[in-house]
């Protein structure tokens, strides 16, 4: 075989071996604390690793994209954008859809733990401020037309499913003219309408978020002079504090053992990430990004 043979039989029997494409795969949101910054210059969602490695921005858009939420399955990101509209997505910030509701102001979404419901607050500023709460599901296809919840007054936010579907936590929210802004934490049961407040602090306690295990609430509160994590055990009705900084902490959420909790606060002179054991008490920081992080989800 001469040299010119020779070559053509190498290229050909390169061209065997070349790589094939393959599409990328989506990369996977599973065991990631997805939130909120303003890091970029507005809000934009970000991931990163319970341990701080990781750290990567999702969303590039110009305006701003708050309250991220995940769908049971690990494959939807529910959010609001700056507009106050609820957006759907993938874990690659691919396959945007706004959910259709009628005009308003929505906030706050969260997904039924089967994946077939959301729950959001509808907020009016005209003629008056007032926050409903609101659900919505999914079928094949799209969605169905929005439910109300129940009617203002009083105002109603952060609504949280129980692990069963069955209630919603909720913060409820009034204004008194001596103590100034009042919250306190409920529960409704989604079956009857039916509600009652969890908590009597006079005070601004609000963000109710459910552990995995259906048997403690979540929430924040300044009832002790400053804003800290608070836990309630629905067996016992008692209430103890997680966090004791003089610092601000915030936007609690569960992570998918129920063993620790992730959350925002500003101990290190910013609003970051943090995680916080349930037992014993063990501190560490996640994000350093040196700007406002908000409203963590900790996907399973």
């Amino acid at each position: 075989m001469n040299r010119m043979a020779r070559l053509i039989s190498v290229i050909l029997m390169g061209c065997l071996f070349l790589p094939q494409h393959i599409p990328a795969a989506e990369p996977s949101l599973s065991g990631n604390i997805l939130f909120s910054s303003n890091h970029s210059g507005n809000w934009d969602l970000w991931t990163v690793r319970p341990d701080g490695k990781k750290l990567v921005q999702v969303t590039h858009t110009d305006g701003d994209d708050l309250f991220p939420s995940v769908s049971p399955d690990g494959k939807k990101i529910l959010y609001a954008d700056g507009r106050r509209n609820l957006w759907t997505m993938r874990g690659d910030g691919t396959d945007r859809a706004m959910i259709p509701l009628p005009p308003g102001i929505y906030a706050h979404p969260t997904w039924r733990r089967d994946g077939k419901k959301i729950a959001f607050v509808k907020y009016t500023v005209l003629p008056s401020d007032k926050g409903e709460l609101w659900q919505i599901e999914r079928h094949t296809g799209g969605w169905k037309e929005p439910e109300r919840l129940c009617a203002y007054p009083p105002m109603r936010s952060y609504p949280s499913y129980s692990p069963d579907g069955l209630e919603l936590a909720y913060a409820e929210f009034r204004r008194d003219k001596i103590l100034g802004v009042v919250e306190e934490v409920g529960i409704m049961d989604l079956k009857t309408g039916g509600f009652r407040l969890m908590t009597a602090d006079l005070a601004d306690t609000y963000h109710p978020v459910w552990s995995p295990k259906g048997d403690q609430i979540a929430y924040v509160s300044n009832k002790a002079g400053n804003y800290d994590i608070w836990i309630l055990n629905l067996k016992d009705k008692t209430h103890h504090s997680l966090t004791r900084d003089p610092s601000f902490d915030g936007d609690p959420v569960w992570s998918p053992t129920g063993q620790e909790i992730a959350f925002v606060s500003a101990r290190s002179g910013n609003r970051e990430i943090w995680v916080i054991s349930l037992i014993g008490d063990r501190l560490r920081q996640i994000t350093d990004m040196k700007k406002t992080s908000s409203n963590p989800f900790w996907v399973k």
